[in-house]
């Protein structure tokens, strides 16, 4: 193939890839309301275990909006990634030989379950306990001292039943609170309204919605790239850089870096930082032993008689075969068939081997 045709290729393999998750993400976008309430679960979660409102605010006149075109197109991408990476193996391995693309098979499903094993470990271990460190510490009640003065005579303070739900048809002005979302509701002519109820605090959290998924995708995406720890080992591994003895030796340099990157990764809570700092190790002595068991000679080994008929099928014009190279003679000329021929000769000093030498004597016999 030409240049100009490898980029007429290149361009329908992309055409191919953006046409495939357009579909995704315009459902992505239709059910955004309902992917926001998945992804805001963990601060709600962890907002309502402190007694605090759970509920984001949206400063902005675009948030809300924009926070659901970027829900929408991280969970595009991220589903529709296989479909992505086919395209442009589609475009690869026309290149690649059979035993290069043995590499491939063992690199792709390898990073694949590691990146949905870090955001499944993100999402449903770290972060719950991440916002409920960071929220525990943002409320801080003890900078003011409470005023307190008895009733004064004659008044009566209103009492509000607190209910697990909200009651059907309730009269208009009754007024409750609902222990479950911890909100005072009452009853209007056009529905129910409602007021959170929050602890007396000096500061309180408040968080919006932009910062909030800023803050997620970022760590998630640091929590993707730290679980590829195999998958670079294993490349640094089959490319010569490093090997088992190397990952042995610098196994205490190993242990430093993994707890800089769990400092990193999470705040000051010590729980936090074993539950990240053990994995990202663990993640280092797995692709030691990955690189143990699956060493480059193992995975890329040529099979012969495979790789010749792929590279070279019966139906190829036998003028058009490449021959094999010959092996090298003695002073580096290839040997060619002929009994006794070795390669050109450098000329001998002895005058009875010159041709016209060995004429002569023919001629005195």
């Amino acid at each position: 193939m030409s240049f100009g045709d490898h980029l007429e290729e290149l361009r329908r393999c992309l055409m191919y890839a953006v046409i495939g998750i357009v579909p995704l993400f315009v459902l992505a976008l239709v059910y955004s309301r309902e992917l926001i309430l998945l992804v805001t679960y963990p601060v709600r979660a962890a907002l309502k275990k402190s007694h605090l409102p759970e509920s984001l605010q949206s400063t902005g006149v675009f948030e809300t909006f924009n926070a659901s075109i970027q829900i929408a197109i991280v969970i595009t991408i991220v589903l529709g990634s296989p479909w992505i990476l086919w395209q442009v193996w589609r475009f690869i391995a026309p290149g690649l030989h059979d035993y290069e693309k043995r590499f491939v098979h063992v690199l792709l499903p390898l990073s694949a379950g590691l990146t949905v094993t870090s955001v499944l470990f993100f999402y449903s271990i770290v972060l719950p306990i991440v916002l409920t460190f960071m929220i525990n510490w943002g409320v801080m009640k003890d900078l003011t001292q409470e005023k307190r003065a008895p009733l004064p005579p004659g008044v009566t303070l209103p009492v509000f039943p607190m209910l697990e739900a909200d009651p059907d048809a309730p009269p208009v002005g009754s007024a409750w609170i609902n222990r479950e979302q911890q909100r005072l509701h009452i009853a209007l002519p056009d529905g129910v309204y409602g007021v959170d109820i929050g602890p007396q605090a000096t500061i309180a959290p408040d968080y919006r919605v932009r910062e909030y998924l800023s803050m997620l995708i970022t760590m998630a995406l640091s929590f993707a790239l730290a679980f590829q720890t195999p998958v670079v080992v294993l490349m640094l591994g089959w490319v010569g850089l490093i090997d088992t003895e190397f990952l042995s030796k610098y196994r205490r340099h190993a242990v430093l870096v993994s707890l800089v990157a769990g400092a990193l990764l999470t705040p000051g809570d010590p729980v936090v930082f074993v539950m990240v700092t053990v994995p990202i190790y663990l993640l280092y002595e797995l692709g030691g032993l990955l690189l143990w068991l699956l060493p480059a000679s193992r995975v890329g080994k040529r099979r012969d008689a495979d790789d010749d008929a792929a590279e070279d099928p019966p139906g190829r014009d036998a003028a058009t075969r490449v021959p094999p190279p010959l092996p090298p003679g003695d002073n580096g000329a290839p040997v060619l068939p002929g009994a006794g021929y070795r390669g050109p000769q450098a000329p001998s000093d002895d005058p009875t081997s010159r041709p016209d030498a060995q004429a002569g004597s023919t001629e005195e016999r």
